[in-house]
């Protein structure tokens, strides 16, 4: 594919993106404005429309499809890595705490600063790839916390998750994979729930990826917000790679389940490596039931791969920054999304 056919591709698929979008704006709709940029790893997820069943990736795989988890690109004995989120703990030491603010202990305080500092734990052996994702924010938003500054400190505090992942590469072209996470929701906390997955990748232009979704009874509005995601579903889907820098997905949410939500819910997203350290992002599907919209997008910026060995480098793009923003709308309320994902990898 040459130059010319791939600004082609870019350019059908955002007018695509756009004839797929309703006019904005409903007659007495009410805007609002939610945060996630403290401790979020879906930043691409979300900008890329949640198509993303079959998409491989490293923290955002964890909590969606378990076998897309993909890490290191050459493999070499054991491979450990460490990814460390400076948002939190810069949140929590400023929230006036150690400064005498707070109610609390400043040693209470900086211990949890500390702990927030780390957010995922992996580890690569042979063909086992594990993944371990702490506090990762929930989109199950409460009225109160919509709004907030834009790196709130209350609700990645009080509503959040624990995610374990591990995948299994049967061979190049297959791999199996399951989660276990435990959801927060104030003083609330679920039993364990899970996903399992496959990961099916006939070539190297196209992959199909499917996975199974069991929530913890009476949480099962926990992942409903933009992920779309119901209790007990089945949710497939395919990515295209025409080029080394370009993947577009479609998913279809809820094939089967005793569920109305989603079902069958069409979600589209576009990736594109426009140069090394920039990648743009789009997306959009149409809500069931009720016909609302939404569209996002968003960038991935600086490569962290390109400052290791290439021994260490991830199978994808490591972005140290990923931003996405969402627009929701509905015939009650619309909603802007900020999504701001910081990580560096050691």
């Amino acid at each position: 594919m040459n130059s010319n056919q791939k600004l082609k591709l870019l350019l059908l698929w955002v007018v695509a993106v756009f004839l797929y979008l309703p006019a904005s704006g409903k007659t007495g709709s009410v805007d609002s404005i939610c945060y996630l940029t403290v401790s979020s790893s879906k930043s691409r997820l979300v900008a890329m429309g949640g198509a993303f069943s079959a998409i491989s990736g490293d923290l955002p795989s964890i909590t969606f499809n378990p076998a897309t988890l993909s890490l290191v690109q050459v493999w070499r004995g054991y491979r450990f890595s460490y990814y460390l989120n400076p948002v939190s703990p810069a949140v929590i030491l400023t929230e006036n705490r150690l400064l005498g603010g707070g109610d609390e202990e400043p040693g209470k305080n900086f211990l949890e600063a500390v702990t927030a500092t780390l957010k995922s734990f992996t580890v690569s052996f042979r063909n086992l790839d594990i993944g371990l994702l702490l506090g990762e924010e929930s989109l199950d938003l409460s009225d109160s916390d919509k709004g907030e500054a834009f790196f709130p400190s209350g609700p990645f505090r009080k509503n959040y998750s624990h995610t374990l992942a591990v995948t299994l590469r049967l061979d190049e072209r297959i791999a199996l994979g399951m989660s276990g996470s435990l959801l927060v929701k104030g003083d609330q906390k679920s039993p364990l729930g899970s996903s399992y997955g496959v990961l099916l990748v006939p070539n190297d232009r196209y992959s199909i990826g499917v996975f199974f979704i069991n929530l913890p009874n009476d949480w099962s509005n926990f992942r409903n917000q933009l992920e779309r995601l119901d209790d007990e579903t089945v949710n497939v889907g395919l990515s295209l790679h025409p080029d080394g820098k370009t993947t577009v997905a479609v998913d279809l949410r809820n094939l089967a389940g005793d569920t109305t939500l989603a079902t069958r819910e069409l979600h589209l997203g576009f990736e594109r490596v426009v140069i090394t350290h920039l990648a743009l992002r789009a997306g959009a599907f149409r809500k069931k039931p009720g016909g609302g919209y939404v569209f996002s997008g968003g960038v991935g910026l600086v490569d962290l791969n390109r400052f290791k060995k290439k021994k260490n480098w991830l199978k994808q793009p490591n972005y140290l920054v990923n931003y996405a923003f969402v627009r929701e709308e509905s015939n009650s309320e619309n909603i802007n999304w900020h999504f701001l994902t910081i990580n560096f990898r050691i």
